[in-house]
């Protein structure tokens, strides 16, 4: 699934560089690697096969993992910054407006959040195949809260941006086409 990743992580970055309405632009995103996110475990490999193998900029390379040792691991490879100890829906949410609402004492999560990185691609690994929570990391990446009428105003003057989602459904294999079908269909209300 790497290669896969990684090539339409570049061909979404190539598609938005020859819609782009400026020409300057596009040929200063032309060099740089797409940002993307996905998830990885302590052995790196979705890292490694990205910066090593396919020459992507780690300072591209977005993760979240909520176990603090692979959190740790995965420090090691990636700048600081791109790698948050929580999961997938918690980092991509924005933070919270109203710091009360967003303490949450079972959690270590301490609040930072990728929303504001624009993504060229996202990969979504749904171990144990449970697609709620593949589901609820797709609507944390792009449903977004309202803009006010002015900020939306020069937003409409935008083209819309291409963005690739993908995901794994290992593990649960009863029902694995209805659970497809269950993920495809939330995308498409998204």
């Amino acid at each position: 699934h790497n290669e896969a990743f990684a090539a339409l992580a570049r061909f979404c970055q190539h598609d938005r560089n020859r819609r782009s309405t400026s020409s300057a632009s596009a040929a200063d995103n032309e060099s740089k690697d797409p940002n993307v996110f996905y998830l990885d475990g302590p052995d790196t490999a979705t890292s490694l096969a990205l910066i090593d193998k396919h020459g992507f900029d780690p300072s591209c390379c977005y993760v979240a993992n909520r176990h603090l040792s692979t959190y740790k691991i995965l420090q090691q490879y990636l700048p600081e910054e791109n790698v948050i100890h929580a999961t997938a829906a918690e980092a991509l949410t924005p933070p919270c407006s109203n710091a009360s609402d967003c303490n949450d004492d079972s959690s270590d999560y301490d609040g930072s959040s990728f929303s504001d990185v624009d993504f060229a691609c996202y990969y979504f690994d749904g171990c144990g195949g449970f697609t709620p929570h593949i589901i609820g990391m797709m609507s944390a990446a792009l449903i977004r809260p309202e803009t006010t009428s002015s900020s939306s105003t020069n937003n409409l003057h935008h083209l819309p941006k291409t963005t690739a989602i993908g995901y794994s459904l290992m593990g649960g294999k009863k029902d694995v086409i209805e659970k497809e079908m269950d993920i495809n269909r939330a995308l498409s209300n998204i």
